[in-house]
């Protein structure tokens, strides 16, 4: 673990809740219930959350290896 404050358990639940709002998220826009004029900054939420998570695993300690293409992903 690169992150030697917090536990590793910690990391998950963090995890879990930022998955869990950008599904909901998701869900929203895909449902339609997001005002045009509010998409673009649902969108760009979206995106925070996803770097959020990204920068979570990589101090939990997750392989570089795994975390590559999500970072690609991102850009």
């Amino acid at each position: 673990m690169r992150d030697q404050i917090k536990e590793r358990e910690y990391f998950n639940e963090f995890l879990q809740e930022e998955q869990a709002r950008i599904t909901r998220f998701s869900d929203k826009l895909a449902n339609g219930e997001v005002k045009p004029e509010r998409q673009l900054a649902v969108k760009t939420k979206i995106h925070d959350l996803k770097l959020g998570i990204l920068t979570a695993r990589y101090s939990r300690g997750d392989e570089l290896s795994a975390l590559e293409g999500e970072y690609a992903e991102l850009l």
